[in-house]
C-alpha cells in the first residue's frame, strides 16, 4: 500500500543548453565558470538533494530552456503510515527532546564558526545552540585568525576550507603560528591549542590529509546535521 508525493519548482531564470544539462547532476559541477562566478555555489546542491529524493525511494527529473527558465520534479513513494508507526515516532520524538534537555545542562562551549556561506553559518549555529553552546562567527580565514589573535578564546573552531580572502587551510596555519609563540615556555599542562575541525564538500584523501598536516584536529564532509 503505497503513497505518491509529487513537488514541481519552477522559476523563469536563465535556464540551460542542452549541453548544460549533462552536468547537472555531477559533483562539484555547475552549468558552466559563468554561474559559478555570477551566482556561487559548491556544484554540490543538486547532486546531494537527487540523492536524499532516492534514498526516499523518488526520483527527480527536469526540463530547461535557455533564457527561458526551468522546471524541476520530484515523486517520493512511501509506505502508508500506521497508527502503530505514528505512536512509535512520538515516541522517539520524546525521548530526543528529553535526551536534548539533559545535554543542553551540559557545560556550555564558546564555539568559532568560521564560514563564508551565510545559509551554511545558520544551519550550523542553529545545530550548535540547540545544544546549549555559545557561537561566533568569522566569515573568512582572515577574520578567524584575526579573532584568535586579539585574544578571544574558544572552546572549539569549525573551520571552512575554501573561502574568500584566506582559506581554512591557511587559517589554520596562523592559528597554529600564534598558538606556537603564546605557549613557548609554558609548561605542558599550561599550553593551549584550541581543537579545529575542517568542514567541505571535498572528499578527497588528499585534501584531508593537507587538512589534518596542517593542524586541523578531524574532518567533517558536508552535509552535516
Amino acid at each position: 500500500n503505497f503513497k505518491f508525493l509529487e513537488a514541481t519548482v519552477k522559476d523563469t531564470g536563465i535556464g540551460m543548453t542542452q549541453e548544460e544539462q549533462k552536468r547537472l547532476f555531477g559533483r562539484f559541477l555547475q552549468a558552466n565558470h559563468q554561474v559559478a562566478q555570477q551566482y556561487g555555489g559548491s556544484g554540490l546542491g543538486l547532486m546531494i538533494s537527487k540523492k536524499f529524493i532516492e534514498l526516499m525511494n523518488g526520483t527527480i527529473t527536469f526540463e530547461s530552456e535557455k533564457h527561458v527558465g526551468t522546471m524541476f520534479t520530484f515523486t517520493i513513494k512511501n509506505n502508508l503510515t500506521s497508527e502503530k508507526d505514528l505512536e512509535s515516532y512520538h515516541k522517539e520524538q520524546e525521548k530526543s527532546e528529553k535526551d536534548k534537555k539533559e545535554r543542553k545542562k551540559m557545560e556550555k562551549q564558546r564555539i568559532l564558526v568560521v564560514e563564508d556561506n551565510k545559509i551554511n553559518q545558520k544551519i550550523i549555529m542553529k545545530l550548535l545552540e540547540a545544544e546549549g553552546h555559545v557561537c561566533d562567527v568569522a566569515e573568512n580565514g582572515a577574520l578567524a585568525v584575526e579573532r584568535v589573535e586579539e585574544g578571544r578564546m574558544y572552546n572549539m573552531i569549525f573551520m571552512d576550507i575554501e573561502m574568500p580572502v584566506m582559506n581554512g587551510i591557511e587559517a589554520t596555519e596562523g592559528i597554529r603560528r600564534i598558538e606556537r609563540s603564546r605557549n613557548k615556555g609554558r609548561k605542558m599542562e599550561e599550553i593551549v591549542s584550541v581543537p579545529i575541525v575542517a568542514l567541505s564538500g571535498n572528499v578527497r584523501e588528499e585534501q584531508q590529509e593537507r587538512a589534518i598536516r596542517v593542524g586541523m584536529n578531524d574532518y567533517l564532509t558536508k552535509p552535516y546535521g
